[in-house]
């Protein structure tokens, strides 16, 4: 078994009271791909962690002085390493107590002898698990920053021919200070579920979802699939919106807040601008440069002060 396509190479922390099985699986990882060391001494183990913080830390379960589960609980009580993911190694004769453990301190377990597939995909899950964890946006559970990131720089790196769109909603901010970060959050996991449902109905068989942040979303589909699914986004998003407002506002079309000047402004209903740009011929070399595209298109597209969506047509072919 071997890394997935990524830029970034986990690393990984041992620390076991059996020096050779240490040493052996480090090895294994480090013939997988990933970056392992050795902590030799319990005593300095948590200063490694806090100086040079790994992605995943593996403990024996016999480990000096009290024991892997002991040393699962300082950790996930830390709360700066508490996100940490621990696998416990475990021997043959203690598996059926690990098994039935009310106590879920550490994240996986394995054998003191796995093999090297075994080993490294307990490793893998543990580790990539907690990145999604940790990227996920608490309000909506898409994946962010991080993860868009690295979906793009796959795409590209493949030289795949798809559509990056970037979904901005207009005017979300005056409609947060009008009704609250709760009402806002509302609006936000309404937008978010009307993307994946319309991406997911119109590309069932190959998509890309994610939450940037605050009111800006974006999707990853074939070129082709792209403008059926923002006609469809932006027609069921106008009809819906609406929902989000009270009654009165609804009726008259519009809020009253106050702007970035402190002045009270009149705002309407909340649009949305959806920029798409296509990599095609492998024209893009990096994420940012399809991003730098999509906040012209929105710029465009918010003139109109209506929903819309633009595609950039521009071809570069890269020699």
């Amino acid at each position: 078994m071997v890394l997935p396509e990524s830029s970034h190479i986990p690393r990984v922390l041992i620390f076991d009271a059996d020096a050779e099985r240490a040493g052996r699986l480090s090895s294994r990882l480090a013939a997988g791909g990933m970056i392992a060391s050795v902590c030799p001494d319990g005593s300095t183990l948590l200063t490694t962690v806090h100086s040079e913080t790994p992605e995943l830390i593996i403990v024996g379960l016999d480990v000096p002085p009290h024991g892997g589960l002991a040393l699962a609980r300082t950790l996930k009580n830390d709360n700066v390493l508490a996100h940490l993911p621990v696998l416990l190694v475990v021997p043959e004769v203690d598996l059926a107590r690990i098994r039935t453990t009310g106590e879920y301190l550490f994240d996986d377990y394995i054998g003191p002898d796995p093999s090297s597939e075994d080993l490294l995909a307990r490793a893998l899950l543990c580790v990539h698990r907690t990145l999604r964890q940790l990227d996920a946006s608490p309000l909506t559970r898409l994946p962010g920053n991080n993860s868009i990131t690295t979906e793009m720089e796959i795409r590209i790196a493949r030289k795949e021919e798809f559509a990056t769109v970037y979904v901005d909603l207009s005017d979300f901010k005056a409609f947060n200070d009008r009704y609250g970060f709760s009402r806002g959050d509302e609006a936000l996991r309404l937008t978010a579920r009307l993307v994946v449902s319309c991406v997911s109905a119109n590309s069932p068989q190959d998509y890309y979802i994610g939450h940037v942040g605050g009111d800006d979303f974006i999707f990853i589909v074939p070129s082709d699939r792209a403008e059926p699914i923002c006609v469809q986004f932006i027609r069921s998003f106008d009809e819906i919106i609406g929902a989000v407002y009270d009654e009165e506002d609804r009726r008259r079309g519009y809020i009253q807040s106050v702007n970035r000047r402190g002045e009270t402004e009149t705002f309407p209903q909340m649009t949305v601008s959806l920029a798409v740009v296509v990599n095609r011929h492998g024209q893009f070399e990096h994420p940012g440069e399809i991003s730098a595209i999509a906040a012209e298109l929105k710029k465009k597209i918010k003139q109109a002060l209506e929903s819309g969506f633009l595609v950039d047509r521009r071809e570069k072919v890269r020699k």
